[in-house]
């Protein structure tokens, strides 16, 4: 909780805080922080000693809205048809005389629709050990986040550092009945070296360690549904299905991140990440049976290069960015008053991801007027997800290649600031290939697995559109408002809609 606390009074004080500017400084300020160009150097700004580089400008941002969606079918059946919820969200950016300051308020407060075949929250952390069941139905959320981070000179080094804290308590009130709690913190720890005026390199390493409590309750016995606890692919571990319904899981995670950039936002830039995560699932009802455990190794690294003279700017960057779980089941002996002896382990599951890309942007800016910004990306990317049963393997894989264009812009006129931005992609299916025999495909528990390797073997596109209106008062703080849309198309016509809306004050 202490944690917590600072968090929020660094955020609360830095979003009371308002510039004493002339009167065009904070339309500079939301034009800089909305920067396609800038945004191409994001994965540098992930190491908090590097963020007193990300904006010359301070802003700070309070805003509150409602956001609704709904799909004919989800691409994942475990996520649910849609959800409705509001939010309240708080964001800062802030210099400080030599310190910089950061950090963002969330709360979220809604209901997800319609959720199949899982009872678990924080679905895609702890896949494919996720618990679940054939009835489902929609579930109430709240959700929280922390996040709050500085950095600081000292001499030709900077310090920096990071903390991030995500919680959701999820519930139904109809059969079958989860209530579930998890707890997120991570930790970066940051610090960069000035080799010149220009040149900087950065270390950091990152800590996580989470906690979610997985409980499901049936008022409902004459009734009663059979609970699965999955193993992945449509699998679910046999022995230990039926009535056991409160579980949990624990883990946590260490990384590093390596960081190279020229200030002022041009020039040369480069990223390395890697990110070791382990979770274990533990079903509390068989005397904290260790069912199996969850292994996470993630890789991301990015280079580039972009110009910015202020006036017109210009970047190019490559991408790629490799990840594998792996999962391991523990093999139990005859219980003994309620206890199962473990006697083995085997390494069933497996999830490899890798994709590759190339990323474009242009930012043009007209002082006093506005500015205009593209961005084009284009990748490749593989997916190969395997099961080894006791019989035989079984698995999917697919492949894609994907395009997307992003445009975004501000125009001022008068004391008003009229900004947009506009997206649209496209994934081309490459190859897709289900090895599993019709016999098991035929199975209940292998409905999800098809629908979402449909899903992977379907082109799909997608589109976006963002309207802001904002008016500049005194050049202190911007009321503004924001409408949102998203549309997105998959699996011969399936369809998925999002509708945001949100009012609040920059400052």
């Amino acid at each position: 909780m202490n944690i917590r606390t600072t968090i929020l009074a660094l955020l609360l004080s830095a979003s009371s805080t308002l510039m004493a500017a002339e009167l065009d400084t904070l339309k500079v300020s939301v034009q800089e922080h909305s920067s396609l160009l800038i945004g191409l150097r994001n994965e540098v700004y992930d190491n908090p000693a590097m963020q007193s580089m990300h904006f010359v400008t301070s802003l700070n941002s309070l805003y509150a809205g409602y956001k609704h969606s709904e799909a004919s079918l989800p691409v994942r059946l475990e996520d649910g048809d849609g959800y409705d919820y509001g939010f309240g969200h708080i964001d800062a950016y802030l210099h400080k005389g030599k310190a910089t300051i950061w950090g963002n308020v969330e709360y979220r407060n809604g209901s997800y629709k319609n959720i199949q075949f899982n009872e678990t929250s924080d679905y895609m952390t702890v896949y494919p050990y996720v618990m679940g069941d054939t009835v489902g139905g929609d579930s109430h959320r709240e959700y929280y986040h922390f996040l709050g981070g500085f950095s600081y000179p000292v001499g030709r080094f900077n310090i920096g550092g990071e903390g991030e804290y995500t919680a959701i308590m999820e519930y139904r009130t109809r059969d079958p009945r989860p209530k579930n709690l998890t707890g997120d913190l991570r930790v970066k720890v940051g610090a960069s070296y000035d080799i010149t005026n220009e040149h900087v390199v950065a270390l950091a390493v990152t800590g996580r360690k989470y906690k979610q409590t997985n409980e499901l309750e049936i008022h409902n016995e004459v009734s009663m549904p059979v609970i699965y606890h999955l193993t992945g692919l449509g699998t679910d571990y046999y022995r230990f299905r039926g009535s056991n319904t409160d579980t949990y899981y624990k883990g946590y995670s260490f990384g590093g991140l390596l960081d190279y950039a020229q200030k002022d936002n041009r020039g040369l830039f480069g990223s390395v990440g890697y990110e070791y995560t382990t979770i274990d699932k533990i079903i509390s009802t068989l005397n904290q049976l260790p069912m199996a455990t969850l292994r996470k190794y993630e890789q991301t690294a990015k280079i580039g290069f972009n110009t910015n003279n202020g006036g017109n700017g210009y970047g190019l960057a490559l991408t790629e960015s490799w990840s594998k779980n792996r999962g391991k089941e523990n093999i139990f002996g005859s219980a003994q008053n309620n206890i199962y002896p473990q006697i083995s382990a085997a390494d069933y599951y497996s999830l490899t991801r890798w994709s590759v890309g190339l990323q474009a942007a242009y930012q043009h800016v007209v002082n006093g007027k506005g500015d205009f910004g593209a961005k084009i990306d284009v990748a490749y990317s593989d997916y190969n997800e395997r099961y080894l049963d006791p019989e035989r393997l079984r698995g999917i894989k697919a492949s894609a290649l994907s395009a997307g264009m992003n445009l975004n812009g501000n125009l001022s006129a008068g004391k008003m600031m009229l900004s947009g931005n506009l997206s649209a992609g496209y994934e081309w299916s490459l190859s897709g290939d289900m090895d599993v025999s019709e016999a098991y495909q035929s199975q209940t528990l292998f409905k999800p697995v098809a629908h979402y390797f449909n899903y992977l073997d379907s082109d799909r596109w997608n589109t976006a559109v963002t309207v802001e209106a904002g008016y500049d008062v005194k050049g202190s703080f911007m009321p503004f408002v924001r409408v949102g849309w998203q549309y997105a198309r998959y699996i011969k016509g399936e369809h998925n809609t999002m509708l945001e809306i949100s009012a609040g004050v920059k400052l």
